[in-house]
């Protein structure tokens, strides 16, 4: 069983001081072409932090009481590791019971998710929480590609959950070390042309602003806690291991 680690006031930059929770790794889809291979939990510090949930963490129920007692009011769920869940489906009753929690404490929680979508009871599991809106399960694209995939998907004729995606480093902001620029603002949006990236089929794709800008966190944007987003928010690969999770978002199919 999982354990979950509950960080009630994150001290990292691009989260902004909201509550933050790490999941066991185990919780990870084997199918995850990243794990082990270019995930950005895998650097350390986190991947520190993350080792030590099996013996710091909580298990499920107390896990969900905590948040729904204490958590901040926007939070977001697993700086590592992924939903519960049995052989790769989505383990419904501790998601639903973690969705009731945020609802009944007034909590907005986000998420993101690699676990395989063309399961139809992952993606209804999904779309359930998605249209509570009070926990927002992210799918999470290996490439832009990946993407356009996930955009596309649909569960009882509706979309199940807006898109999240890694992309090639190409499109981080130059710098020399964290919070360190080596390029300015408006070099890098010229650069990237950063209003007009597009999917291979056309979609929008949204950098996550706290990946360039000095103003921005989660606490302030809270693109990814909205559950009926039409915008795809990128993730430029990062992190100690950022070569093989470009590789990996370079990926056309």
């Amino acid at each position: 069983m999982s354990k979950v680690h509950l960080t009630l006031k994150s001290s990292n930059i691009k989260t902004g001081e909201i509550s933050v929770s790490t999941t066991e790794e185990d919780s990870c889809p084997t199918s995850c072409p990243l794990r082990g291979q270019g995930c950005y939990a895998d650097g350390y510090p986190l991947k520190g932090h993350w080792n030590r949930v099996p013996d710091i963490g909580l298990d499920w129920d107390d896990f969900c009481q905590t948040v729904q007692d204490k958590a901040t009011a926007l939070w977001r769920h697993n700086q590592a590791g992924d939903l519960p869940h049995k052989n790769g489906q989505i383990d419904a009753d501790k998601v639903f019971k973690l969705e009731k929690a945020c609802r009944l404490g007034g909590k907005k929680g986000f998420t993101y998710t690699h676990h395989d979508m063309s399961d139809s009871m992952n993606r209804l599991i999904v779309m359930i929480c998605n249209k509570a809106a009070s926990f927002v399960i992210n799918l999470s694209g290996n490439s832009m590609s990946h993407a356009d995939d996930l955009a596309e998907l649909v569960s009882f004729g509706h979309k199940p959950a807006p898109v999240t995606t890694v992309m090639p480093s190409f499109y981080e902001r130059k710098h020399v070390k964290k919070g360190v620029w080596s390029e300015t603002y408006d070099e890098y949006r010229s650069r990237v042309d950063l209003w007009n990236i597009k999917t291979p089929k056309g979609k929008k794709v949204t950098v996550c602003p706290a990946t360039y800008r000095d103003d921005m966190d989660c606490a302030k944007c809270k693109l990814c806690a909205m559950s009926h987003r039409e915008t795809i928010i990128g993730f430029p690969a990062h992190g100690n291991r950022k070569a093989k999770a470009s590789e990996i978002a370079n990926d056309t199919k």
